[in-house]
This record gives C-alpha cells, sequence and structure tokens, in this order.
C-alpha cells in the first residue's frame, strides 16, 4: 500500500501559497515575494483561478512592505478586476482592503477611507469575519488620526469581535495595539501598556515578526511616561535587533523618535537631539509623512525643555503644517493647543 499520495494540482498550488504567506508573517519580503510568484506560475498552469488571484493580492502585499507601491497597487487592481470578472465576491473584497491599504500607506487618508468602506460593505455581504476583522481595525486607524478616538475605539472593539469569530489571531494582535495606541492618544499609560502587551503576547505565540517589532517600539512611549525608563530602553533595543531581517525602513524612523523622548525624559538632550536628526532625514528619503510630522512635534518639546522657546515654536508650527498635510487631524488640534499653552507659560 502506498504511502502519502502526492499532491494535487490545486493543492500544490494551495501549498506554495501558505508557504509564501508565512515567510510574509515572519517577515521576509523577498522570500514570501518569490513564494507568491511561484504560486502564481503554477495556479496559472493548472487553471487554479482561486489560487491565482490569492497569489496576485499577496504578491501586492509583498511590493506593499518594501515600498514598491506602484507594482502593489497595479497588482491589487488586478487582482481585484479578476476576482470580479471570475465572480469571487470575496477575493475581490480582499482586493479592494489591500488596495485601501496601499492608499493608507501613501498618506491619501480620504481615498483609503473610501475602499475600505467599500471594503467593509462587501465584506459583510459575503460573511468574511476574517476580512471584517481587518478592515474594522484600518478604518479605526484611519479615525483615530482624523481625532475621532471614540469611532477608533469602537472599530478596534468590532474588529477583536470580528477576529475572534474568525480566529484570526494576527487581526487581534493589530486591534489590541491600536487599542493600546488609542489609549495612549487619550494618557491613558497603564490601560495603553496593558493592551500593548497582550499584543506583543499574542505575537510571540504566533511567530509574527514585524507585528511584534512594532509592539516592541509601540509599548516603550507609555513605559516611559509611567517612569519605567530601563523597560522602555530594553524594549526598543528588542524592536531594532530586528530591523537587519524586517528592513522596515519607516519603523526605524520611529525608534529613532521614541528613543528621543526617552532621552528628553531623562534629561540627555544631545542624544535626543542626535536620534531626531538621523529620524528626520531618514523620513525625508523615504517619503514617510507623518514619521516626520511626529519627529518634529517631538522636536518641538526637546527645544522648549531645553529654553529654546523661539525655536520650539518654529518647530511645533511646522509638524502642525506637515501633519494638516497627511489629513492627521488630532496631531494638528494637539500641535495648535501646544502652542496656545506655551503662549501662556505652559510646557504641555
Amino acid at each position: 500500500m502506498n504511502a502519502t499520495a502526492p499532491p494535487s494540482g490545486h493543492d500544490a498550488v494551495a501549498a506554495l501559497g501558505r508557504s509564501a504567506a508565512a515567510l510574509e508573517q515572519r517577515g521576509d519580503w523577498e522570500g514570501a515575494a518569490r513564494g507568491f510568484s511561484a504560486q502564481f506560475r503554477l495556479a496559472a498552469a493548472e487553471r487554479a483561478m482561486d489560487e491565482l488571484v490569492n497569489a496576485i493580492r499577496g504578491g501586492a502585499r509583498v511590493r506593499y512592505r518594501q515600498g514598491r507601491h506602484d507594482e502593489a497597487e497595479e497588482l491589487a487592481l488586478l487582482g481585484e478586476e479578476m476576482s470580479r470578472a471570475l465572480g469571487m465576491p470575496r477575493a475581490a473584497a480582499r482586493a479592494l482592503n489591500v488596495r485601501a491599504l496601499i492608499r493608507y500607506s501613501l498618506r491619501d487618508l480620504e481615498g483609503a477611507a473610501v475602499l475600505y468602506a467599500q471594503a467593509l460593505e462587501e465584506a459583510r455581504q459575503v460573511r468574511d469575519d476574517e476580512l471584517i476583522g481587518l478592515v474594522c481595525q484600518n478604518l479605526g486607524v484611519i479615525a483615530n488620526i482624523q481625532g475621532d478616538l471614540l469611532e477608533a475605539r469602537a472599530l478596534y472593539l468590532e474588529s477583536i469581535a470580528a477576529s475572534l469569530r474568525s480566529g484570526d489571531k494576527a487581526a487581534a494582535i493589530g486591534a489590541y495595539a491600536n487599542l493600546g495606541a488609542v489609549c495612549s492618544d487619550l494618557r491613558d499609560w497603564l490601560e495603553s501598556e496593558l493592551y500593548f502587551e497582550h499584543a506583543i503576547e499574542l505575537a510571540e505565540m504566533q511567530g509574527h515578526r514585524p507585528h511584534l517589532a512594532r509592539m516592541r517600539v509601540a509599548v516603550a512611549e507609555p513605559l516611559i511616561h509611567m517612569g519605567e525608563f530601563s523597560r522602555a530602553r530594553l524594549s526598543l533595543d528588542a524592536a531594532e535587533r530586528m530591523l537587519d531581517e524586517l528592513e522596515d525602513a519607516e519603523l526605524a524612523v520611529g525608534i529613532r523618535r521614541i528613543r528621543a523622548t526617552l532621552a528628553r525624559a531623562e534629561g540627555d538632550h544631545d542624544a535626543a537631539d542626535d536620534h531626531l536628526r538621523q529620524g528626520l532625514d531618514a523620513a525625508e528619503r523615504g517619503g514617510y509623512g507623518l514619521e516626520a510630522a511626529e519627529t518634529l512635534a517631538e522636536w518641538a518639546r526637546l527645544r522648549w525643555a531645553q529654553e529654546r522657546h523661539a525655536e520650539a515654536h518654529t518647530f511645533a508650527a511646522a509638524a502642525r503644517q506637515r501633519f494638516r498635510a497627511v489629513g492627521a487631524r488630532r496631531e494638528v488640534d494637539e500641535m495648535e493647543r501646544l502652542l496656545a499653552g506655551w503662549e501662556g507659560g505652559e510646557p504641555e
């Protein structure tokens, strides 16, 4: 009697997709790109059209992660059009979500919101809980940036509920992480830390390196505000060790900014200046508009701490302009409150 039978053509195509997705989850973008390309070729040969559109969508996600936005958008749009032509509404909705993600990464918040809303409507029509969880989370991020923290919180909670129904641990990680971010925005530092730590625990269990690195950076901010400087530094060190394997330039900018916040809190203003200078240079090179604005805002706070008040005003005004350019309404309001407070003699 034969041992295990060799996989059928369709099963082999699906196996390639699972292997590529595992590499994507580990942050191996080049390996994932090769895997999705191999899946595409075999799917075309086997006429496995469902796996063909999955491979296209996977390729779009990886190119987005690599910063190859034009190629990513072309692939995502191709995946959506093919899915609709083939009568695959679930796959079409998922391609819409990828298109929206790319628009968001280019800081086209309005365009991203329109695509996400369409994807959410279509996901609900086909009862795709996994996609509902993802899209609610992404819409929550936009609501957060635009200053509607209560809407963001509600969307993140819906994301968690849908993710639990579908068993999508990765989406649950992201939703818990974003709840942590909302709590940071509300200055509820203890609750923020708890949500971030829960996201870190899930990411470690899932071996999801990109999520884990970002959460290590995110949790450092509430730790700094609670005076847990050593823990914050250890968390940033852990994230920085992952950068070589992840090749995440935007995350590197975020690490510089939070290290500057830590240095400012410890009174090491020279180190804070160095981190911010390197971070802003990298943000400008990479076209990371929101990170550049956040770096300028931190520089404004540093200058105020140094009692260089005229420069603090200049940096805060520049940050406000950058936030306005990327549609970050809440941050614009925050900069205006900061400037008004300084006019009244208050540091924050």
